[in-house]
């Protein structure tokens, strides 16, 4: 059987770049799916607010 050769630093690289793209994606899409869920109405909870103003910064 062969031994698997351990990743080269380009190969290290390329995951790492991809791990953050991945990361990022998924925080825009948390993201987006907060500022769905922030609806501005007349009367509004604290909490609900809080949460408008979170994904609104």
């Amino acid at each position: 059987m062969r031994s698997k050769e351990p990743p080269s630093d380009a190969e290290k690289a390329e995951a790492k770049r991809l791990a953050r793209l991945e990361k990022a994606r998924e925080e825009e899409r948390l993201r987006q799916e907060r500022a769905r869920l922030c609806v501005i109405k007349p009367v509004m909870t604290d909490t609900e607010i809080a949460q408008c103003k979170e994904v609104w910064r």
